[in-house]
C-alpha cells in the first residue's frame, strides 16, 4: 500500500508579528516537543520544522480567492520518514498537522494546509 506524502506546509494569517509567533512555539507550546536551533529550524523525533516569514506576503491580497498564498507566515514540516513511511507514520503526521492547525486557529489565526492529506483536516 502506498503511503501519501507526509511533508506539509501551513500558510498562516495571524494578527501578530513573527517573533511572537515563534515564541508561541518555543515558550508556550512545549507539548509539541520541538527542539529549536539558533538557525530557526526545529526538530522532533518525526520531523524537521521550519517557521518562516512569507516573502510573498501582501495584506491587500490575503482576502482574495488565492489569498492564502499571501499570508504572512509559513510553517514547513518535512518528515524524517521519507525513505519508508508506514501507515502508522501517516496517522501520526495527520494528527501532528491537525494539532498545529487547531492550536493556531484557537489563537484566531487563519490556517491553510498544503498537503496530500489536507482534506482529512477540514
Amino acid at each position: 500500500m502506498n503511503v501519501p506524502e507526509l511533508s506539509f506546509q501551513l500558510n498562516i494569517n495571524c494578527e501578530t508579528d513573527f517573533d511572537s509567533l515563534r515564541n508561541w512555539f518555543r515558550e508556550k507550546w512545549p507539548d509539541f516537543n520541538i527542539e529549536w536551533q539558533k538557525s530557526g529550524v526545529g526538530s522532533t523525533d518525526e520531523n524537521w520544522i521550519e517557521l518562516d516569514r512569507n516573502f510573498e506576503y501582501d495584506p491587500h491580497l490575503v482576502n482574495t480567492d488565492n489569498g492564502w498564498m499571501y499570508y504572512p507566515f509559513i510553517i514547513r514540516v518535512f518528515t524524517k520518514k521519507n525513505s519508508s513511511p508506514t501507515m502508522d507514520d501517516f496517522s501520526k503526521q495527520v494528527e501532528f498537522a491537525r494539532s498545529l492547525k487547531k492550536r493556531l486557529e484557537e489563537l484566531g489565526c487563519t490556517v491553510r494546509v498544503d498537503a496530500e492529506f489536507g482534506a482529512l483536516l477540514a
